[in-house]
């Protein structure tokens, strides 16, 4: 094949299957449906299959999106930073790849490694490498080995502010074409072995000198959100730090079970594809769009078939957004929220990347996405974020007293949680508990002009504080 074509397999049903070829020319890319792929999950949640088998749909390249997003997903995001572009990046200058444009950059390393992602989408650049790729097993690995081995060391050493040349060269060796994941973090895709046998297909994540105790502060998100008791389907996780230093946290993949892949794509995709490419930024960049009452707008048009039950999931929507606010989890864009499943099964996934982030100075953002008709700009609480709350709780579908319900739980659950942060992170942590505690306030007034009481009736926080657990679900 040329270097301007490629093909899309998947192995969401077990025996993996072409779902069909990708064509690239003229600042367009193609992709057309195989003849006999009606019964698969499509390219996107929105894309009916049985209706698209054989024929071809079309993605503008541009910009913002060189690729069509489902696609772009799986190559490494263009930041300087990123390990696993550095390690692409190099390949190909080793390898003597001319490339043009920029998404030339990004088509070329689609199709060298757009492959064991999150989700279902696998992309080679030949029906042969397919074969050959299927037919090769992964093996596992135990936290301990994997701290210790030495593609973890070369990952420290390689995405350090000095990495040079040789650093880089010597994890392109070791890793090679892994597959990507969105986001600033380096990250692995393995699977780890259980205590007790077998294996867990997990994310793992390394602790990163940009951003110290973040791994830490994360995994106590993840209790925080276990004691609001809203998501009953949270992941396995553990996080573990080596003798020498090596932070490690891994969470068990959702959208992967008895070792298949299950479709999985971002809401920001969804609403790209749904709405024919208008929809372009990830996050609300130009004032009040996109928003998440879009999100919602979406979720409840039947045409756009990405959830199965719309109220369910607006509500879920609405409470994992309150306790963002109140972990300090401003980094709430399209990316981080995603849709499980194929068209007409489809649901709003489990909860994933939930970091606090606002204790560095590049990512105070109250949250990256507006809502209630607010526009959040950097580092500031707006006044009106109490009103913003109850006019999102009405766009989710809520009535008051279920909106301060959903509140109540919200800050019952997360009571402590400024104190817990200065515990496992006390380098950031203090800066971390004094950003949340004025949204805090702000969110206290929204619960209050819910119940339709005065602020001074709120209980006071329990003593002792909620226990955080540390460790998550047992691996076994």
């Amino acid at each position: 094949m040329s270097d301007q074509s490629a093909v899309v397999w998947t192995a969401a049903y077990g025996e993996p299957r072409k779902l069909g070829l990708l064509l690239k020319a003229a600042g367009r890319v193609r992709f057309t449906y195989d003849p006999d792929s009606g019964d698969l999950p499509g390219l996107s949640v929105v894309h009916d299959t049985a209706k698209l088998a054989g024929r071809t749909v079309e993605y503008a390249s541009t910009d913002a999106n060189p690729l069509p997003p489902m696609l772009q997903a799986l190559v490494p995001p263009r930041a300087e930073g990123n390990l696993q572009r550095r390690v692409l990046t190099r390949i190909l200058e080793r390898d003597g790849a001319v490339v043009g444009s920029a998404a030339d950059v990004e088509w070329r390393m689609l199709v060298m490694a757009g492959r064991n992602g999150i989700g279902h989408l696998d992309v080679f650049a030949s029906d042969e490498a397919a074969a050959a790729h299927y037919g090769t097993p992964s093996e596992g690995l135990t936290m301990e080995q994997l701290a210790d081995r030495s593609v973890v060391r070369l990952v420290l050493e390689a995405t350090a502010p000095t990495a040079d040349a040789i650093a880089i060269e010597k994890v392109a060796e070791v890793i090679k074409e892994q597959p990507s994941v969105m986001g600033m973090m380096p990250k692995l895709l393995v699977r780890i072995l259980r205590d007790g046998g077998g294996t867990v297909d997990a994310l793992v994540k390394i602790g990163s000198p940009d951003y110290p105790e973040v791994l830490a502060l994360e995994n106590l998100a993840y209790s925080a959100h276990a004691l609001a008791g809203f998501d009953d389907d949270r992941p396995r996780r553990r996080h573990f730090v080596s003798e020498d230093g090596i932070e490690l946290l891994a969470v068990e993949r959702f959208d992967r079970k008895d070792g298949l892949p299950i479709p999985m794509e971002s809401a920001f995709t969804a609403l790209y594809a749904a709405s024919a490419g208008k929809i372009q930024d990830r996050w609300s960049m130009n004032g009040l769009k996109p928003s998440l009452e879009d999100l919602l707008s979406k979720m409840s048009d039947p045409r756009a078939g990405i959830s199965v039950d719309p109220q369910a999931d607006k509500d879920r929507l609405f409470t994992r957004t309150m306790m963002g606010l109140l972990t300090g989890n401003g980094d709430n864009h399209l990316e981080n929220h995603a849709f499980l499943g194929r068209r007409g099964r489809s649901r709003l996934s489990p909860l994933y990347d939930p970091a606090p982030m606002r204790q560095y100075h590049r990512h105070q953002m109250v949250s990256s996405m507006s809502f209630g008709g607010v526009a959040f700009n950097e580092g500031a609480v707006p006044s009106t974020l109490p009103e913003a709350i109850l006019a999102f709780g009405k766009s989710c579908g809520l009535q008051k007293r279920g909106v301060a319900s959903r509140l109540d739980r919200c800050l019952t659950a997360t009571d402590g949680f400024g104190k817990a942060a200065e515990n496992v992170a006390p380098r950031v942590g203090k800066v971390l508990a004094a950003r949340i505690e004025g949204i805090r306030f702000r969110v206290e007034k929204a619960w209050a002009a819910a119940a339709g009481v005065d602020l001074a009736a709120r209980p006071k926080p329990a003593d002792p504080a909620p226990t955080f657990e540390t460790q998550g679900p047992s691996w076994t």
